[in-house]
């Protein structure tokens, strides 16, 4: 559960006891994902357009922070856990996970949708993102990959 406090409460679903607690960073959570496989934790806040990654093996401090352009957007893994996007205001952005090298490459060179997105999320082919919320009121299907 994100908090306005900047931590993020990690609860057993079945017992509904605290695990633990990530964090703080600045301003309130604004958006949380888990990755396909339960190991990562994407997350943003409200006060800057950083996508901060969580290993949850090893949950003790943030395992990546990448630099996105919208602040306060929302992120969301593709299906493969392999792919992360962030979207808001200044439109979508995309990284691709390199697992040889263990790092995060940005594929985007430029926002798609610069007037922004509202909402967002991965076709189940990971092929398509779907994005609402558009200026003109308009749904876009944006191709990736």
């Amino acid at each position: 559960m994100g908090c306005e406090d900047g931590t993020i409460r990690v609860y057993d679903v079945s017992t509904g006891s605290l695990n633990g607690t990530l964090g703080p960073h600045p301003g309130a959570v604004r958006s949380l994902h888990f990755s396909s496989n339960g190991y990562y934790l994407a997350e943003t806040s409200v006060e800057d357009a950083i996508v901060r990654i969580w290993d949850l093996r090893k949950a003790t401090a943030v395992a990546f922070e990448l630099e996105g352009s919208s602040v306060g957007g929302k992120v969301r893994w593709d299906h493969s856990g392999q792919f992360l996007a962030l979207g808001g205001n200044k439109g979508v952005e995309i990284w691709v996970y390199q697992k040889k090298e263990k790092s995060f490459e940005k594929i985007t060179s430029e926002p798609l949708e610069k007037g922004g997105v509202q909402c967002f999320d991965w076709g189940l082919d990971g092929k398509v993102i779907a994005c609402g919320g558009l200026q003109d009121g308009s749904i876009a299907l944006l191709g990736i990959k």
